[in-house]
């Protein structure tokens, strides 16, 4: 099984957080896995993790996804609307989808 784990914001810094340890974890026990994320200048030669780079335009894109070779895709989105492009892309896609709401065990209602 291979899996992508996508957090469109991944920073250095999230390595100790859910998003890296996620990752990290998964790896130590044999699983095909890779953080999917926004390429950006801090993450160039990021070597701490199996790390996939990629433009806006490929994350947004189906075809990209359906032939990513992922069997299934965690994706961040914090329960909230502006991250439901992500879920119809993989849905799209025909890939399984868990999802990481990031709500530090509480939801709040949005204030937008």
């Amino acid at each position: 099984m291979r899996i992508g784990v996508f957090f469109q914001e991944f920073e250095p810094y999230h390595y100790a957080k859910d998003p890296g340890q996620i990752v990290l974890g998964l790896s130590e026990i044999g699983v095909d896995v890779e953080l999917v994320t926004l390429g950006k200048p801090t993450l160039v030669g990021y070597k701490e993790l199996p790390i996939k780079l990629i433009q806006s335009e490929q994350a947004q894109d189906a075809a990209f996804w359906r032939t990513s070779g992922y069997n299934m895709v965690l994706a961040y989105t914090w329960l909230r609307s502006p991250f439901l492009w992500i879920l119809q892309l993989l849905n799209a896609a025909g890939l399984p989808v868990i999802v990481k709401g990031d709500t530090d065990g509480r939801l709040n209602y949005p204030l937008y």
